[in-house]
């Protein structure tokens, strides 16, 4: 047991070290980001904030909860005492921030990463996306490459 352990927070540690580095050119600086890189990147914050606070919370739970689980099994009693009961519900409540916040981060990872990296390109080469006047992006993708060399395009430009 205690090697899985050992084996799921190498995992989390590692994970949780990637994904933050990945974000690293996302909280650089949020000028110039897309609303989409922003949003993901609050995301990624408020779940490693959940994170934290849910970790917390297991460990006082389980802090708290563990004498008084021992002392309520030794009595033998049919029910658990109100302590035990409180800690197991911090515990609960714990865990469940702390899945939400892995899961936001890696949400915002996902959606971050490559936005933020478009967001870097795009900063970094001072390209702008240019359609002819008055047409949508799903317009000009209906269009052959003939129809778009005949509005001045060029395929490598």
């Amino acid at each position: 047991m205690q090697k899985s352990a050992r084996r799921l927070m190498l995992v989390l540690a590692t994970t949780g070290a990637a994904l933050a580095m990945s974000m690293g050119p996302a909280s650089a600086d949020s000028d110039g980001l897309s609303e989409t890189t922003q949003d993901a990147w609050n995301n990624w914050d408020e779940g490693a904030c959940l994170v934290g606070e849910g970790a917390g919370q297991m460990v006082s739970g389980a802090w708290i909860g563990a004498p008084y689980s021992a002392l309520d099994l030794l009595k033998g009693g049919e029910r658990l005492s109100e302590p035990t009961q409180d800690a197991w519900k911090n515990w609960d409540e714990g865990a469940g921030k702390l899945g939400q916040g892995a899961g936001q981060m890696v949400s915002g990872a996902w959606i971050g990463v490559p936005y933020s990296i478009l967001d870097f390109a795009k900063d970094a080469t001072g390209a702008e996306v240019a359609l002819p006047a008055g047409m949508t992006i799903e317009e000009w993708n209906a269009l052959t490459p003939t129809q778009k060399e005949e509005l001045g395009y060029t395929c490598g430009e």
